[in-house]
């Protein structure tokens, strides 16, 4: 199914990114194996940086500039290439 992954926790990822710890990264550590991460759903994220990396959890999608309650907007996950000049919510 289109915008679906698998989330495997694994300690093998502090090594891989040279992670320092924190409740954030102990937090992603806690969370079971998820073969169906669907939209909407907070996940450990990775912050790639030139000095360092860092893990935060974010809730996946995108929520419109335009929206005024992004709650209840809806969670777009990807676009198109050939509607990105046309469609109001890519306009900024």
């Amino acid at each position: 199914m289109c915008g679906r992954y698998t989330y495997y926790s694994s300690s093998e990822i502090i090594k891989l990114y040279d992670l320092e710890p924190s409740e954030d990264l102990q937090l992603a550590l806690k969370f079971p194996d998820n073969y169906n991460v669907s939209p909407s759903s907070f996940m450990p994220v990775i912050i790639r940086g030139k000095q360092e990396h860092t893990l935060e959890l974010m809730q996946w999608g995108l929520i419109p500039s335009w929206s005024k309650e992004p709650d209840k907007a809806l969670k777009l996950i990807n676009a198109r290439q050939e509607g990105l000049l046309e469609k109001p919510v890519w306009k900024h």
